[in-house]
């Protein structure tokens, strides 16, 4: 009879190592490839919602001029030109105080043979000359003399991807550590830095990313002064959740994070749990969570593509912290207890750790809202 009900379930047992690199004889797991996977899509996801950005910035700055020499050279011979097709979107921007500037600086560069220095005030002239036309037109008129707006997006996203893996894999590995483990971590203080041998909390990953991207934010402020630390947090939140489904997937692979026991149909019996319990049907909560991911995925690009209108700044980072860990609040209910330094007596660690999470998202609505309405009230007046 337990035979005959054990049919109806879900036997999960799958090798956890995908194949072993030859010569170091070293397993590559299928968690490491997905959770890789994860981070390669949101790469992949991030670079058109930054150029989206990029190309909506009002102002052009010197980190978008590739070339100024060449570019003061394609101006001039625009100023010189008395014949200027009217077609060009130079046409009726050059007025003859700005071709008069071009031509001194091009006649003093020449003298000093210092062909490519121009003035301060000639640079942000034609800076403000060239914000006013289409930064895709600029780049097809000025070739060579504008940075593409992917070029600017992949050495943003370079920098910005390498700092988001390592707050990720310190972050979740210290909050393992002091919110889970610090009774065993603290007699064995060497252990802390091997990651490779498991013990990482997305709580914990959580904060190192957002510790990233401010970091990062704050580092590249003089050169992308329209990426503060909420407009990027806002620009991470679709690839995020879309990346951390991965990683979920990853986790069910290997067999960890277990459902508490389960009589329902879609019951999963892991073969070799991760805690070494006894095989039972349990809740696959990981699918849950992934399941969970992925909505919250779909609502935030369909809120991000139907308004015309940019959202406040820090809403979508808000939105993001509610769903993620307000889905993450209930659906530790369907999961085993996990050993913990937090007093569990009336709520699971997981869910007593995303608390502060959920209320801080609900803080950057708030905040976004008020700060909108300042926006459009101190317009008005």
């Amino acid at each position: 009879m337990i035979f005959l009900s054990f049919l109806s379930y879900i036997h999960w047992d799958p090798n956890p190592n995908l194949f072993t690199i030859p010569y170091l004889d070293h397993p590559l797991k299928w968690y490491g490839l997905l959770f890789m996977g994860g981070v390669v899509a949101g790469f992949l996801i991030v670079l058109p919602l930054l150029r989206e950005k990029l190309l909506k910035a009002p102002h052009l700055l010197d980190r978008d001029i590739a070339d100024w020499k060449l570019l003061r050279e394609r101006l001039l011979n625009f100023a010189n030109d008395s014949d200027l097709n009217s077609s060009s979107p130079f046409y009726e921007l050059i007025d003859k105080q700005t071709r008069h500037l071009i031509q001194l600086q091009s006649n003093n560069a020449n003298s000093t043979n210092n062909a490519h220095e121009l003035s301060p005030e000639a640079k942000t002239r034609i800076l403000k000359i060239l914000s006013k036309i289409d930064r895709e037109k600029l780049e097809e008129y000025l070739p060579g003399c504008i940075v593409p707006v992917k070029e600017l997006c992949f050495k943003y996203v370079d920098g910005l991807l390498w700092w988001v893996v390592l707050g990720t894999i310190i972050g979740a590995r210290l909050g393992h550590v002091f919110f889970y483990q610090w009774d065993y971590y603290k007699h064995h203080l060497s252990d802390i830095p091997k990651v490779w041998e498991g013990g990482l909390a997305s709580h914990g990953g959580t904060l190192g990313v957002l510790l990233a991207v401010f970091f990062y934010s704050r580092w590249t402020k003089k050169k992308f002064p329209e990426l503060n630390f909420f407009t990027l947090g806002d620009l991470l939140t679709i690839p995020t959740a879309f990346a951390v489904l991965f990683i979920r997937l990853g986790n069910f692979v290997n067999q960890e994070i277990l459902g508490t026991p389960t009589t329902l149909p879609w019951g999963v019996i892991f073969g070799h749990p991760a805690d070494g319990s006894t095989p039972a049907p349990r809740h696959p909560v990981q699918l849950y969570e992934a399941l969970a991911y992925l909505l919250t995925f779909v609502l935030l690009l369909i809120l991000w593509k139907l308004r015309k209108k940019p959202w406040p700044q820090g809403f979508f980072l808000g939105l993001f912290l509610i769903c993620i860990f307000g889905s993450r609040f209930f659906l530790e209910y369907f999961k085993a207890p996990q050993d913990s330094i937090l007093d569990e007596s009336l709520l699971q660690a997981g869910q007593i750790l995303s608390l502060p999470f959920i209320f801080f998202g609900a803080g950057l609505i708030f905040y976004s809202q008020l700060r909108s309405r300042n926006d459009i009230y101190c317009k008005q007046s």
